[in-house]
């Protein structure tokens, strides 16, 4: 088996892509379970993948299958998508069966594609892949700031869960390493900066926008979820208020307000016929402004004794809220008390009052603020299950667990007491977006409820006008770039010119060695910027050889065999002679480029002339050389100190004065203030501190212990420098030794 550096990388991300899936299906994955049909795709996907960067027996025709296979998984995927309202169990999500389509195409055309125009096809579909793969991610994040899925159209999800994307980025991966590995791809690109910086520049740009557009997305459905939260708590608290008085007032007014004791009394001594009509008609006369509409007395076997007014008979769609009261929907909202009336028989007799809660009715059902399907559900406790009337889109009581995919449901929420705001299921299981709290006062919870498909409508119009927009900015800027980058292309040729000129300027020769041919290609006028002739051959190592000493072949060869073996940059300096027979010095560096499989292609390098710094380093080497050993001769030490950055120069001479080989101690004030005798040492720094006041020389003598103890006199001079401007001031100085000079006036003297 055989790759390129890429194909090698893609045959990694090939068998990465595999292993993953792998993965995957063992259910060790924190980033989310794929559908067994995606893992299948990832595997077919990462199989072709392998094959098509490996050379193997008749590998195009198995890398074809593999890719006709996958293809087959993604069409099948889409096909049932369409067909249904939801992903079939399973098969791949849409947006995970159409990146594998794109996958399956660019696999099974790869070995197809020999020129250039199929690879840019080939490239093209892969950025399609890309901007699918940064589309679904995003939508992914964007679900997890909302809370909830803004990307389900009609069942089918578009954003990607995060182990898929990491699966489809490995893939993506895969595939361009794939086509760089083509040479029509790379020619493409080879020495067109227009090109490469457009297609690097359209993808950046790519990128900031759909960044812009996560962050202005999320920003605006998070304020749009605090907006609904606010409006949701704040309804439910008005509605909570509104239901229990209607209640409240409802049952009292039954009770007491409508002066049901004459009717007691009358039921209670066993009177019927005209006398309890009457009285029915009586009360209800009176308390139609209370909502009364309609009474009726049962005896203790459920025959009713008398009744008047417009009862209903609905017996569904009751809530009981206690064991005497009951509300529930015919046309609008009636709440129905049942009064004990204890005749002495077995069974009580009852006085069954009916009143419609019109009130009730006008708020609960108005809750366009809400959308289309906000409401107040009322619930009350059944055991392992919740008995939900809805007060505004069915008039029906719904009976539903407590429990809904593990979680409990708002109204079970509520019915234990709980406050509190989230998204969660309803009656009917969709996904709502819920305020709740109870009523404890008469056994109740209360949801005030808006479905997510509401929420959901309104971000995505918001969603499609902000990526209408980042399409057409994209597109704008990819214009505008290509319009900037023309006339850069334009100059690229003055600017080779202007190169070529600073080059000769400079003396400076640039070169490319092709390794396989053996052929060096020079800019214009090299030879004779290096001092060769303008007709000296220099197309070969050869030919360069011949201009290089003898003496200095061994190591120039050893140099470029160290650059090519080890892939390290070629730095050498060597000579070369002259048609006069003269050697002029050049430094010669370059960098080795590599196939993708490894071996050396080819050298780009300088070789620049350096005679003349050659010969003024040696001049300056040549004088340090004199002015030391003159220095050494005489005792005479120099030395530095630049004040503004407190470091110290001493000259080779000054060291050995203090008793120390040159470099041996770091030069500093502190070392030097150990050196000097003590007794000395203020009048030292008092003689400098007046030179740098003053600013004028000044000479004076002090004695200085060397390491093995020896006392040294030293006669030293010192003054004050500083640049043009009077800036970077330095004192500069010297030290003499006088020791011989003061011993003998000493042994004079005795």
């Amino acid at each position: 088996m055989h790759a390129d550096r890429s194909g090698r990388t893609g045959a990694l991300a090939g068998l990465m892509l595999i292993a993953w899936s792998g993965w995957l299906d063992l259910g060790f994955s924190p980033l989310g379970a794929p559908s067994s049909g995606a893992l299948v795709g990832f595997a077919l996907a990462g199989a072709s993948l392998l094959v098509a960067n490996i050379r193997l027996p008749r590998g195009e025709t198995l890398q074809t299958l593999l890719a006709v296979a996958l293809g087959t998984l993604a069409a099948l995927s889409l096909l049932r998508a369409l067909q249904t309202a939801a992903t079939p169990t399973g098969l791949p999500s849409p947006t995970i069966a159409i990146a594998l389509a794109l996958a399956a195409v660019m696999l099974a055309s790869l070995p197809k594609a020999k020129s250039q125009f199929p690879h840019l096809v080939l490239q093209l579909l892969l950025q399609w892949l890309c901007l699918l793969i940064l589309l679904g991610s995003a939508a992914q994040l964007l679900n997890g700031i909302v809370g909830f899925d803004l990307f389900d159209f009609a069942g089918r999800h578009f954003a990607l869960d995060w182990a898929s994307a990491l699966a489809l980025t490995i893939l993506a991966v895969g595939l361009g390493l794939t086509l760089l590995s083509q040479p029509g791809l790379r020619n493409f690109y080879r020495h067109r900066q227009d090109r490469q910086v457009l297609a690097v520049g359209s993808a950046m740009l790519l990128i900031a926008a759909i960044a812009a557009w996560l962050i202005g997305v999320g920003t605006f459905a998070g304020q749009t979820l605090s907006l609904f939260h606010h409006t949701l708590q704040s309804a439910l608290s008005a509605n909570m208020s509104v239901l229990g008085g209607a209640i409240r007032h409802a049952a009292t007014a039954a009770e007491q307000g409508i002066q049901l004791a004459r009717m007691e009394n009358l039921v209670r001594l066993g009177i019927s016929g005209p006398v309890l009509h009457t009285e029915l008609q009586r009360i209800l006369i009176s308390g139609r402004a209370a909502g009364l509409k309609a009474l009726w007395v049962t005896s203790g076997d459920s025959r009713i004794l008398a009744s008047t007014g417009e009862r209903s008979s609905i017996e569904r769609n009751r809530l009981r809220i206690d064991r005497r009261t009951w509300l529930f929907w015919n046309d609008a909202y009636w709440i129905e008390v049942r009064i004990p009336v204890d005749t002495g028989a077995l069974a009580p007799n009852e006085i069954v009052v009916q009143a419609r809660l019109d009130h009730l009715t006008d708020v609960l059902n108005h809750s366009d603020h809400l959308g289309h399907s906000g409401e107040l559900v009322v619930c009350k406790s059944g055991g392992m299950n919740v008995d939900c009337f809805p007060t505004r889109l069915t008039p029906y009581v719904f009976t539903t667990p407590k429990l809904v995919d593990g979680e409990r449901i708002p109204s079970a929420r509520a019915l234990d007491g709980e406050h509190g705001f989230g998204l969660s299921r309803d009656y009917r299981g969709n996904a709502v977006l819920a305020a709740y709290a109870p009523l404890p006062e008469f056994g109740l919870g209360v949801v005030q409820k808006l479905d997510t498909g509401d929420i959901h409508n309104l971000l995505l119009e918001q969603l499609r006008i902000s990526a209408l927009l980042i399409g057409i900015l994209v597109l704008a800027g990819s214009v505008l770039l290509y319009s900037r980058i023309s006339p850069a292309v334009s100059k690229q040729a003055r600017t080779r010119l202007h190169l070529n000129e600073a080059q000769r300027i400079g003396r400076i020769g640039s070169w490319e060695y092709d390794i396989a041919s053996g052929t060096l290609a020079w800019t214009q006028d090299a030879a004779e910027v290096l001092g060769l002739g303008p007709a000296v051959d220099l197309s070969t190592l050869d030919a360069v050889f011949a201009h290089i000493p003898h003496e200095q072949h061994q190591d120039v060869r050893l140099a470029l065999g160290a650059a090519l073996n080890s892939g390290m940059p070629l730095d050498i300096k060597h000579q070369l002679t002259i048609a006069d027979g003269s050697r002029r010095w050049v430094h010669v560096q370059g960098k080795v480029f590599h196939r993708p499989d490894g071996t050396a292609r080819n050298i780009v390098g300088v070789t620049h002339d350096i005679t003349e710094h050659v010969r003024a380093a040696d001049k300056i080497r040549r004088r340090d050389v004199f002015l030391n050993e003159a220095q050494r001769i005489a005792h005479l030490g120099s030395w530095e100190w630049r004040l503004d950055t407190d470091e110290q120069l001493w000259s080779d001479e000054c060291f050995r004065l203090f008793g120390y080989e040159p470099n041996e101690i770091a030069a500093s004030l502190e070392q030097f203030k150990r050196l000097v005798v003590p007794a000395d040492l203020p009048t030292v720094l008092a003689h400098i501190d007046t030179v740098i006041t003053t600013r004028q020389p000044c000479s004076y003598q002090m004695r200085i212990r060397r390491p093995d103890g020896e006392i040294r006199y030293l006669d030293s001079h010192a003054e004050l420098t500083a640049d043009a401007n009077g800036r970077r001031p330095r004192l500069i100085g010297t030290n003499l030794d006088i020791t011989e000079q003061v011993r003998a006036k000493t042994r004079l003297a005795h």
